[in-house]
């Protein structure tokens, strides 16, 4: 679940399951990401039954996405 808030804009996620999956060789497994500056809401969001072989990154809740090193935290 990613670029949510992009450009400054709303998102609202809700409802969404992701189960009995199994993620290889990833750098990042399940993750909800939203940029800085954006607004709204995620919500009830399950993560079940989900392997992981190889991943870098299992789990990333990023609140405050930046894709350069030289964003100011908004």
């Amino acid at each position: 679940i990613g670029s949510l808030g992009i450009r400054n804009s709303r998102a609202c996620v809700s409802n969404i399951t992701v189960e009995d999956s199994t993620i290889k060789y990833s750098d990042n497994g399940v993750r909800i990401k939203t940029w800085q500056g954006g607004f709204g809401t995620v919500s009830n969001i399950n993560f079940n039954n989900i392997r992981m072989e190889s991943v870098q990154n299992p789990i990333i809740l990023d609140q405050h996405y930046c894709s350069t090193k030289s964003c100011a935290n908004q």
